[in-house]
């Protein structure tokens, strides 16, 4: 009997050192194991943290926010602080450009008083950008300079002496005391839509801002992201303008650039994103972020080029055209379904008919210009290769 509970003590005590052996195993790999993000790419935090990491956020209607937001986005966005007119940091939570700050004599050149532009402030895309990166690395602290002026043209903004553009060098110089500016978000191009020079206007203004918060001779080599303005169905009005945003890219036109796409959003009027739009490109701004910054893996993969695109039935006035599902390595958001206009004037993000996340879609049939194509795109704001046409 006594030998049964030796051996009965002695099972137990093999059990005790083994769980205990597990617990210290599972403690080591949290600590020291590659974060793992939602597009399941490992990755090891950066070795940064020192401070608040610090963005500006500028440009016009679309970064101040044009959407409604709810009850949850005047929550507190955890570890993430908002400088407020005193040069203060407190916690954050919509209306983030609630402190937007100038000075009092350029009200007239800015087209309307301080106090109106924090009041039209609403949600924007720097919420959703906010969240994505305090959620990306837990236990850092980040600070935003919001500083957007709603109905503002790019010539406000472009460097020394325009008025916007001192305010916000001015705010973010005093924010920088306290941590590093680590990026820039801008949203612009509604008041440019038809200039052929946005391209160098905006390249000027990056490394004007570039110059104004780095030390002398030593400009300050933080990213800068674009966000193209609304595509717009067939009109084409904005074509110019997102062509200009790309072509600083394409081009090279400056270093450690990029720009996101709007494929796939929502306008609530013919200018503004509606509030899931908004969240949208809150979150493709921290997807350039993440691999500009800070050099972390994201989704950059596109989905796979839609096929079997036909002719489902068609009327007088109307084809339905459908196609067969893209795959992708996260997953497909939707579809954007365009014709081919005049030849040398196809521009497929700006002569869209319609985004669709289904696989068919019924669209008005023209006198002319009745070729189709589809393309597919993601989350991220990754894009396929267009379909092969189809004509009626």
């Amino acid at each position: 009997m006594k030998k049964n509970i030796y051996k009965l003590e002695g099972i137990l005590m093999l059990l005790k050192i083994n769980f205990l052996s597990c617990v210290l195993v599972f403690a080591f790999l949290l600590t020291s194991c590659p974060t793992i993000n939602e597009n399941n790419y490992f990755y090891d935090i950066p070795d940064v943290n020192e401070g608040k990491h610090i963005f500006l956020s500028i440009g016009q209607s679309n970064m101040s926010g044009g959407a409604q937001f709810t009850v949850a986005d005047q929550q507190i966005i955890p570890n993430v602080y908002l400088f407020d007119i005193e040069n203060n940091w407190v916690e954050a939570s919509s209306p983030l450009h609630r402190f937007v700050t100038f000075s009092d004599e350029h009200q007239e050149a800015v087209g309307r008083n301080v106090a109106s532009a924090r009041n039209s402030a609403r949600l924007s895309p720097a919420h959703d950008f906010l969240v994505t990166l305090s959620l990306s690395f837990p236990g850092w602290e980040f600070g935003i300079v919001a500083n957007a002026v709603s109905a503002t043209r790019i010539d406000l903004w472009q460097g020394p002496g325009d008025p916007l553009f001192d305010a916000a060098v001015i705010r973010t110089r005093e924010a920088m005391k306290t941590g590093t500016l680590r990026g820039i978000i801008w949203h612009q191009g509604e008041g440019n839509s038809g200039d052929t020079d946005y391209a160098q206007k905006l390249t000027d203004l990056i490394n004007n801002f570039r110059i104004a918060l780095g030390e002398p001779g030593s400009p300050l080599d933080v990213p800068f992201i674009a966000g193209e303005t609304i595509h717009s169905l067939e009109s084409g009005n904005r074509r110019t303008v997102n062509e200009q945003i790309a072509l600083v890219k394409t081009n090279n036109m400056v270093q450690k650039y990029d720009f996101i796409t709007s494929i796939g959003t929502t306008p609530y009027d013919a200018t503004h994103f509606d509030t899931d739009s908004t969240r949208l490109i809150g979150y493709r701004y921290a997807q350039k972020m993440l691999k500009l910054a800070y050099g972390i893996p994201v989704d950059e993969a596109p989905p796979s080029v839609p096929q079997g695109l036909r002719i489902l039935s068609r009327t007088e006035s109307t084809v339905t055209l459908a196609w067969y599902a893209s795959t992708d390595n996260i997953g497909v958001t939707g579809y954007e379904v365009f014709r081919y206009p005049e030849p040398g004037s196809y521009n497929a993000q700006n002569k869209a008919v319609a985004f669709v996340s289904g696989l068919q879609v019924t669209i008005p049939i023209t006198a002319s210009n009745n070729e189709f194509a589809v393309r597919a795109f993601d989350k991220a704001g990754n894009i396929s290769e267009k379909s092969p046409r189809i004509g009626l």
